[in-house]
């Protein structure tokens, strides 16, 4: 049955003004029109939602959680880092959460084992509820590397190229792989490079060849200059660090190339950004470049439903308006996932994957952590922060 929404205000994803007294019309689960009351057609008997006093706009799209890890202090992770079955179930509650929360799709960039490819299968299979899911598997890195304890290791383009297939046989929906080190991994080193440009540049070359995208993990400039020159698709961090403690070596030519290549730049984790935050102002040179940057919260475990209020807070506490927000956190990351047919904005021919919020967060970006309703592939999934079991049997 078609389905009609009557939005007071709708905000499309795309950066424009919103568009107030509005209709979204859906048919199988997608959008088929959005315009005007009373330019848009649709048929007399069908089912509406009235949001005529309430603002509609994209489902949250947070393209870098990690929904089967923990932290080390945390004692739910703390009973079931051990058990793979028992992690499953964590995973899905921690999804679940997030889809409650309002973020319709996750990018998962690193968990331990196959447990977020068959929480996805059970997700789209319906036998439990969950956001769209968009997942890695497990992370390539080095010997030693960042987050070896979960990692596929790999120490030479060979290796690499191996790693990649396995993933993809494995059913992964892209690749990450840690270019530099990382802070969860003291051994590791984050100012350096853990891969030669050559050898990022293998993965790269057959990650593409099997039509998976490549995401890399990079917080020094050495990792960062050789991910760009190789073509991965994403870089995550992006704090430009030098080989000296405390030395920040940004590179404009290497920016101007990665926007040259339309690589994409996820700035998360973004909590506690402020005005003098060097990460985010060397992310602001970048997007002024035409580097394609967008918000992620890397929320690990319970926390990977943080992502709305997050967006608060960078807009509370930065330059950014809350309508450019809102597009870096679902126009830009649909399109860094590949999936821009598909999700990211309020357009005929994609998902509708809508929220229901109380208030108009393109003037206050406060009401966007009270989501009323959550709307997925057309179907109200969350209602007033309450999960709506109803599973459909295929």
């Amino acid at each position: 049955m078609t389905k009609i929404i009557r939005a007071g205000c709708l905000i499309d994803g795309t950066g424009q003004r919103p568009l107030h007294d509005a209709v979204v019309v859906i048919e199988d689960g997608k959008i088929k029109q959005v315009g005007p009351a009373g330019k848009v057609s649709f048929p007399e008997k069908c089912k509406e939602i009235d949001a005529s006093d309430r603002t509609v706009m994209p489902g949250l799209i947070d393209d870098h959680v990690h929904l089967a890890l923990g932290a080390s202090d945390d004692p739910v992770w703390n009973k079931v880092k051990e058990d793979l079955e028992s992690m499953c179930f964590y995973a899905a509650g921690n999804a679940q959460k997030a889809l409650v929360s309002g973020i319709t799709t996750l990018g998962d960039c690193g968990s331990v084992g196959s447990v977020t490819i068959r929480l996805r299968e059970a997700i789209k299979a319906r036998i439990l509820a969950g956001p769209r899911l968009v997942v890695s598997g497990t992370p390539i890195t080095t010997t030693s590397g960042h987050l070896y304890w979960i990692g596929v290791h790999a120490d030479n383009a060979d290796e690499l190229r191996k790693s990649v297939r396995g993933l993809v046989e494995k059913g992964v929906d892209f690749i990450k792989i840690m270019a530099t080190g990382g802070a969860m991994t003291p051994i590791s080193n984050r100012r350096r490079a853990q891969y030669s440009e050559a050898e990022l540049r293998a993965a790269v070359e057959d990650a593409h060849r099997l039509n998976r995208r490549v995401v890399v993990h990079v917080n020094g400039t050495e990792g960062i200059r050789n991910a760009v020159r190789a073509g991965v698709d994403v870089l995550v961090h992006c704090n430009w660090m030098g080989k000296e403690e405390d030395s920040i070596e940004y590179d404009e030519s290497v920016a101007k190339l990665a926007a040259e290549k339309g690589i994409y730049a996820d700035l998360g984790p973004i909590a506690g950004f402020t005005k003098q935050d060097s990460r985010w102002n060397l992310g602001c040179k970048m997007k002024n470049l035409g580097v394609n940057v967008h918000l992620s919260s890397d929320g690990i475990g319970r926390q990977a439903d943080r992502f709305p209020a997050d967006l608060r807070s960078l807009v509370e506490n930065t330059n950014i308006n809350p309508l450019e927000a809102i597009k870096m956190a679902t126009k830009i990351p649909a399109e860094a996932m590949g999936l821009s047919d598909k999700l990211g904005t309020i357009e005929p021919g994609k998902a509708a994957d809508l929220l229901i919020i109380d208030g108009n967060p393109a003037d206050d970006i406060a009401p966007l952590q009270r989501v009323d309703t959550v709307i997925l592939n057309g179907e109200v999934v969350a209602l007033k922060g309450n999960l709506r079991v109803c599973m459909n049997q295929q």
